[in-house]
């Protein structure tokens, strides 16, 4: 098990070919009002849309030094995004102070909630 240094990104799940490899991802959402936990299993690379707030980034550059994949970097006192090495694994998401990055997988959650 690689609990530790697992990031869901759900590659090795769409990597594995005898289908061996379960990844999912625990979260919350809100419905009429109430919470929700509820558990979305990762069967392949996942995909999401990346959004970062300029108005609350600070430019602290910790999310660019947390990034497994190297998909952020600083230059000219701006955080740059990089869709193509991105794994949409929410690192920089959890780990921002000002909460400035945004990864919506709003598409893919509610799919899984009306099957």
């Amino acid at each position: 098990m690689i609990k530790n240094n697992c990031v869901y990104c759900g590659l090795c799940a769409d990597t594995c070919k005898f289908d061996a490899i379960k990844v999912y991802d625990d979260y919350y959402y809100t419905k009429d009002g109430k919470l929700y936990f509820a558990r979305l299993y990762v069967d392949g690379e996942r995909k999401g849309e990346f959004s970062l707030s300029d108005k609350r980034c600070q430019v602290c550059t910790i999310c660019v030094k947390n990034c497994p994949t190297s998909a952020l970097s600083c230059e000219d006192d701006k955080i740059l995004f990089d869709e193509e090495n991105c794994i949409y694994c929410r690192e920089c998401e959890q780990i921002c102070p000002v909460e400035a990055i945004n990864i919506d997988f709003e598409k893919e959650i509610k799919e899984e909630i009306e099957e």
